[in-house]
């Protein structure tokens, strides 16, 4: 199902095929919440997930990519987070 949608919207172009140094992102965990923000000087945050409204995190590898997918929300709005992480062993840290 999540690589459906991933698929989906790299057809679509909002999930990108390829990452460049603009997109990179720092990912901070706390016990309150995951916390994304870009990876510049000011750090600007992109997207801040309470962790109570994590239902799912999970790794997929398609095409050499290493795919970090946070399905998160309520039961009456589903969201999908999508991080591209540089290798295996980073994405299943963060796992």
């Amino acid at each position: 199902d999540v690589l459906r949608i991933i698929d989906k919207g790299k057809k679509q172009g909002v999930v990108p095929v390829h990452v460049s140094h603009e997109s990179y992102a720092i990912l901070s965990l706390s016990v309150f919440n995951i916390k994304i923000s870009k990876y510049s000087a000011n750090e600007e945050l992109l997207l801040r997930i309470p962790v109570p409204e994590i239902a799912a995190i999970c790794y997929i590898k398609d095409d050499q990519q290493h795919i970090l997918a946070i399905k998160f929300g309520s039961q009456e709005s589903c969201k999908l987070a999508v991080l591209l992480c540089e290798n295996k062993p980073a994405a299943e840290e963060i796992c």
